[in-house]
């Protein structure tokens, strides 16, 4: 699986806590950059094969469904390399330059920032 909604991640107060506010730059991506400080911070993922989730319904009026102005695109861009430095931070070798590129060219190749 590529991409796994935020919607899904359960979150301690203390945790929510240490990783701080959500980054207001990376406004089209700030849920990833805020999850990934999140992760950093934590003492690891546990994933729960059997979980569900119930989100919201489409609203074109959504800033992920915004069209791809100027202004997203710098946002998505500022989020992406915010968290491809995290991540070389945490680890450096093959396999997480490789997992970076793949995001970059998921995600740039993508006008409205959906996978």
């Amino acid at each position: 699986m590529r991409h796994m909604q935020t919607a899904t991640w359960l979150v301690s107060r203390e945790l929510t806590e240490a990783a701080g506010s959500f980054d207001t730059r990376c406004w089209s991506t700030d849920d990833g950059e805020y999850f990934f400080r999140a992760i950093m911070k934590s003492d690891g993922i546990r994933f729960v094969p059997d979980a569900r989730v119930f989100y919201r319904a489409y609203s074109s009026n959504s800033l992920s469904h915004i069209g791809p102005s100027r202004s997203k695109k710098e946002a998505q861009l500022l989020g992406m390399k915010i968290q491809i430095g995290y991540l070389r931070s945490m680890q450096e070798n093959e396999r997480v330059r490789a997992a970076c590129l793949n995001y970059l060219q998921t995600w740039l190749g993508n006008s409205t920032g959906t996978p």
